[in-house]
């Protein structure tokens, strides 16, 4: 009975032996999980196979073994379904009838690592000398990726290089046209521009958000400007320049006041950043009426000296809901810059619109974070984001390049985006190589802004100044083309020719858009494609899988940024493609080019109102000139005719024909000579009906101080002429035509010392337009 005992003692001091001998290199060392009651049978019966070394210390159940390497028992494969000899298979059984549970093989072959010591990142290290060379002490700096991105480098706009070189936005001004602004904020009552500042909502200067939720727009201001080394919230990407808050979100506004707001502080605001719209829902097809839309054009005319001011607008946060920003008539006006975004890691996020408007992104939130900034209540905020928090970045960005060139018109700057926007997901489908060689699009535009590229560009001396704008309006094609068949295509075609560019002083193209009269029975099912000469293919409306809407798209007009740079000759195809259910009718369309002119010298001021098609349709013969001198301006008036280009191959110079007072004394009006019998014919007419106008005030003059002195519940009706532009839809145009204004209505100002500042004189009943903000995500 002692025998087993006494064999396991032997085995056991067997075991004792010293480390070189189980490190051998002709033994394989291994354990077994064997219960130690089994121990002794376990060694009686394997005594002649494996040799007993030790208990793995704290271990009751692992014994470690070793046998001779020149046995291949194959013990790594315990039980394991694997195709083993017939002696090994009959081996694992049997440590299996031993209750062997697990083998492991103690081959010096597993190597552990130390932990080092942590190194700081470079990205880390760059951002700590960023903020040390620059007196950052602003808590939320090291939170804005979208100023320096550690966590994923070169995702971020790329402006440190630009803040050494000493260009931070000085002498810039940025109106923030949204629900008002803090300018007792930490970070903005330094930078708070009160010259260009109006409430349009409370009627008074200063626009001091009111509501609960009036954040949006100082969150969108101090991305901008809010003050650097502080101590306090974030640092903005143009923290030496300026913000002017214009106030309108916050309650139902007046198509008149909506249009004033666009151009309020002309003299003192440089940029215009709005990131508001039409609902983001999917079904909205809507623009603005024709007071903002002269108001966006006297901005871009009059703006900055004549430069033009610059309309950044936020592309829209409706992208989940299948919207599309050309459904927008802001976002898709040529004289905004259409912003969407991107994200921390420079994807595309769900929510920002795309459309063929679009003509770049930067960032704003997905993948988990958002920009922070400076918030209202004192308080810093870790959640503004959607393309609302795109489109101020990128104005931010653009007051730089004001303070590096402030010589650039909005047209320049809109070519130097172009130019110096770097493409993104380039792997992702919807890319295509545009005439001019530069990658184009619907998501991302031509790329995101890099604020360096953007600067160094903008202050080269190389840099492509445009000559000034030039225009075709196409003839419109009339057509009854219908179909209700599933993927049915409808196609029309329209030819550009050198003979229509020269007439209009015509050289090559930035913006294009189209007016449709389409009739559908689900506005949603169409999809409308413009393909130019060169095979660019423009999106202008996808499908909407929300839009149930029955009337199509009644004279809506669609623009694109695709096409800049082509020369557009050859015929331009509009494509539109039916889905199943659906019936879709083609009655008429009419392309529109807009870009850089031939001659400089010939080049006229751009007016709403006049017809252009005609000219191309009935071209005059022969031009005229006359000077009326007026007792505060001088303006000249001009009319030309010349025989149809396709006809003839007269020599033909052109002439202006606006008539408009403010567009008087243009530099670079069309050069023309004059028959001189017909300048005598048309004098002679014009001072005849001077003579007339006089005689007939003279006459009349009890009758307009009788009717000056009525009593002011009288109510006064003012037609506006209808603007033949590229906005207006019918219902747009019918809207619009006339208002009746309320003499009772009333001014709300704080104190009457306001009523001189006012940028109206009464307060009327126009209607009212209520636009979202494009709010935070």
């Amino acid at each position: 009975m002692y025998l087993p005992a006494l064999r396991l003692a032997c085995w056991i001091l067997i075991g004792l032996r010293s480390t070189e001998a189980l490190e051998t290199s002709e033994r394989e060392i291994f354990a077994l999980k064997l219960d130690k009651s089994w121990l002794p049978t376990f060694l009686e019966t394997f005594q002649d196979k494996f040799r007993y070394e030790r208990q793995i210390n704290g271990l009751d159940d692992y014994h470690v073994f070793s046998h001779s390497k020149n046995e291949e028992f194959q013990l790594e494969n315990f039980k394991v379904k694997t195709l083993l000899t017939r002696d090994n298979a009959n081996l694992h059984s049997e440590l299996i009838s031993h209750n062997v549970d697990e083998v492991h093989m103690l081959r010096p072959s597993h190597y552990l690592h130390k932990r080092a010591p942590v190194v700081m990142d470079k990205s880390e290290e760059l951002r700590e000398q960023i903020a040390k060379d620059f007196d950052i002490d602003d808590p939320l700096f090291a939170k804005q990726w979208h100023l320096f991105n550690p966590r994923y480098p070169g995702h971020d706009v790329n402006v440190s290089q630009v803040w050494y070189d000493g260009i931070t936005g000085k002498g810039v001004v940025t109106a923030i046209v949204d629900d008002g602004l803090d300018m007792d904020s930490k970070d903005l009552k330094e930078s708070f521009c009160e010259e260009g500042s109006w409430d349009f909502n409370a009627n008074t200067r200063l626009p001091k958000p009111r509501l609960r939720d009036d954040h949006h727009g100082t969150r969108c201001a101090a991305e901008i400007a809010a003050k650097k080394g502080n101590k306090y919230c974030g640092v903005g990407v143009a923290y030496d320049s300026k913000v002017s808050g214009i106030r309108i979100l916050s309650d139902k506004i007046t198509p008149e006041d909506e249009a004033l707001s666009l151009i309020y502080g002309l003299d003192v605001n440089d940029i215009y950043s709005c990131s508001w719209g039409p609902a983001d829902n999917g079904i909205t097809m809507q623009g603005p009426s024709s007071l903002v839309k002269e108001a966006m054009l006297k901005g871009v005319q009059d703006g900055r000296k004549g430069k033009g001011a610059l309309y950044v607008f936020a592309s829209g946060n409706g992208a989940s809901s299948g919207d599309n920003c050309n459904f927008d008539g802001y976002t898709n006006s040529i004289y905004s810059i259409t912003v969407g975004a991107i994200d921390i890691k420079g994807l595309h996020p769900p929510y920002a619109e795309a459309c063929s408007a679009v003509m770049t992104v930067t960032y704003s939130s997905g993948s988990g974070e958002h920009i922070h900034t400076t918030d209202i209540n004192d308080k810093c905020s870790d959640t503004h984001g959607g393309t609302s928090a795109a489109a101020p970045l990128a104005a931010g960005l653009y007051s730089l390049v004001y303070q590096a060139n402030p010589d650039l018109t909005w047209r320049d700057i809109q070519w130097l985006t172009v130019l110096t926007a770097v493409p993104v997901n380039e792997q992702e489908p919807g890319w295509q190589k545009t005439a001019i060689g530069k990658m184009y699009s619907h998501k991302y535009g031509y790329g995101k802004i890099d604020a360096y590229a953007l600067v160094n560009l903008a202050r080269s001396p190389d840099f492509p100044y445009l000559k000034p704008q030039s225009w075709i309006y196409g003839t419109e094609v009339h057509e009854s083309l219908n179909t209700s068949e599933a993927n049915g295509v409808l196609t029309s075609k329209y030819e550009l020719t050198q003979e229509a560019k020269d007439l209009m002083n015509f050289e090559k193209i930035e913006h294009v858009t189209v007016t449709v009269d389409i009739k559908a029975a689900e506005r949603g099912k169409v999809l409308v494609e413009l393909i130019s000469p060169s095979g660019v293919v423009s999106e202008l409306a996808p499908y909407r899988r929300m839009d149930k809407d029955k009337e199509g798209f009644p004279n809506w007009t669609f623009m694109s940024v695709a096409h800049w740079g082509e020369d557009g000759l050859g015929e331009w195809i509009l494509k539109i493609t039916n889905k199943e259910g659906n019936s879709v009718v083609l009655n008429s369309w009419q392309i529109k080019f807009f870009g850089e002119s031939q001659d400089p010298e010939k080049a006229e001021k751009f007016s709403l109102t006049k017809k252009y098609d005609e000219i191309l349709v009935n071209p005059p013969s022969s031009s005229t000139s006359t000077t009326v001198d007026t007792s505060s301006t001088e303006a000249t008036f001009s009319s030309s005719s010349v025989s149809e280009a396709s006809a003839t191959e007269t020599d033909v110079k052109e002439t202006s024909t606006t008539g408009d007072e403010d567009f008087e004394n243009e530099e670079g009006s069309y050069k023309h000579s004059n028959s001189s019998h017909i300048t005598e014919y048309l004098a002679f007419l014009l001072g005849l009906g001077f003579l007339i106008c006089i005689i007939f005030l003279f006459t009349n003059r009890n009758k307009l101080e009788r009717r000056q002195r009525r009593n002011r519940r009288d109510e006064y009706e003012f037609d506006l002429i209808p603007a033949d532009d590229d906005f207006d839809t019918e219902e747009d145009q019918e809207a619009n035509s006339q208002f009746t204004l309320d003499s009772d209505a009333e001014l709300m100002f704080e104190d009457t010392s306001q009523r001189e500042a006012s940028p109206h004189e009464y307060q009327d009943s126009l209607g009212s337009n209520e636009h979202p903000k494009r709010a935070a995500l």
